[in-house]
């Protein structure tokens, strides 16, 4: 059974920051129901989530910096915690600790969640009204 499911409750209302986080959601439940990983090396599947997320943050933080988001340096510091807990997933992976896998996913689809409501629907909310504003400065 997936550990998330994508719905409009998760929409912040720009359609490619949703289509992103979309994909979040799919790579998340594929890391929860995915094997074990055997030996030391991350599966792919870990590498393909670790490079999404960070290429997701690399992608806001931009448009903040280029746009002069207001709340640009909280959310580049929420986006660096969780670049911490991220690798400590790549060092459980490594090490076989699937209880601590599961219990970590379970974490991740917490502060997905709370990241998407608190923080993304308030920079989708701006790049929208800059959009519809300026239509020239549509980013992507």
């Amino acid at each position: 059974m997936a550990l998330m499911a994508w719905g409009t409750y998760l929409e912040t209302g720009h359609p490619e920051m949703d289509r992103q986080h979309q994909r979040l959601v799919e790579l998340i439940n594929q890391l929860y129901l995915a094997p074990t990983p055997q030996g030391d090396q991350p599966t792919e599947l870990l590498v393909d989530f670790l490079d999404f997320v960070e290429r997701h943050f690399q992608w806001e933080e931009a448009l903040m910096e280029q746009l002069h988001y207001q709340d640009l340096e909280q959310h580049r510091s929420n986006h660096n915690l969780k670049r911490l807990d991220l690798t400590r997933l790549g060092r459980l992976y490594r090490t076989g600790a699937n209880g601590s896998i599961g219990d970590w996913m379970v974490s991740m689809h917490d502060w997905f969640i709370s990241q998407i409501l608190q923080e993304d629907r308030g920079l989708a909310a701006f790049l929208l009204k800059l959009e519809a504003e300026h239509p020239s400065l549509t980013p992507n």
